[in-house]
């Protein structure tokens, strides 16, 4: 069986702390016995804090297991 999803990465507070999406559920997929195909960049983003602070880059992956 093969999947693709759509996951962004998440980010937060004025620290500007980023949680990478892509790894956590690439992780949860090898969990549950699937082969990770491809983690493909689609978009990247500039993460603001409410005040218009630059603090990082986010991304937005298409990921792409297979059974």
């Amino acid at each position: 069986a093969k999947i693709a999803v759509v996951v962004g990465d998440g980010a937060f507070g004025e620290q500007g702390m980023i949680i990478e999406a892509n790894k956590l559920f690439n992780e949860i997929a090898i969990s549950l016995g699937f082969r990770v195909k491809e983690s493909l960049i689609v978009n990247k983003r500039i993460f603001t804090t409410p005040t218009r602070m630059k603090k990082g880059i986010i991304k937005e992956y298409v990921l792409i297991w297979e059974k």
